[in-house]
């Protein structure tokens, strides 16, 4: 085929094909542009739920810590007071056998206790108590030993007779002070 067509006119065809091309590139470009605008406005929505569920999670949370510490506050608190009363039951209670054991450590040897009735009242109010001994020398031996105790005082030796048993024959009778102290 013979190409018959004049100069302008098979420039003003290859224009026209390059229009179309051109214009075919900017429809595409300006699709593009809008679908891309499009998926950035809709992950931007997603970022912005995910954020406000992250903020309400991060919030509830927050409110739940908040009981649940107020909670352990006031299980430490109930705690703290039952600490304190127990020390101050405990601070009170009295153990006698710490006045026996106490008393036992300062007998001499050959001194034995005859009886002795121990209750609240007991301490730091004089209490006759009456000993048995071997001999008359024990008497001095306990009265030294009371004296130089921390946990008695006001030691009075009433009296002293014979006519105990065979083995502890000598009878002491003595008035004591019991300290507090002495059952702690």
């Amino acid at each position: 085929m013979i190409n018959l067509l004049p100069y302008d006119v098979k420039h003003q065809l290859k224009a026209a094909k390059v229009n179309v091309a051109l214009l075919r590139y900017s429809l595409i470009i300006c699709a593009s542009i809008i679908f891309l605008s499009a998926v950035c406005f809709g992950i931007y929505i997603l970022l912005s739920t995910t954020k406000s569920d992250a903020q309400n999670s991060v919030l509830e949370t927050q409110v739940q810590n908040e009981g649940s510490l107020s909670s352990t506050e006031a299980q430490a608190n109930t705690i703290r007071s039952n600490l304190t009363r127990a020390k101050t039951v405990l601070d009170r209670d009295l153990r006698y056998s710490n006045v026996l054991m106490r008393m036992a450590a300062i007998l001499p040897s050959g001194v034995v206790l005859d009886d002795i009735t121990l209750d609240s009242d007991s301490f730091n109010t004089p209490l006759d108590l009456e000993l048995r001994a071997r001999n008359n020398d024990a008497a001095l031996d306990l009265k030294s030993r009371f004296q130089n105790s921390p946990y008695f005082s006001g030691f009075n030796l009433r009296g002293l007779s014979q006519s105990g048993t065979s083995e502890y024959p000598t009878i002491i009778n003595i008035t004591i002070t019991i300290n507090r102290s002495a059952a702690l």
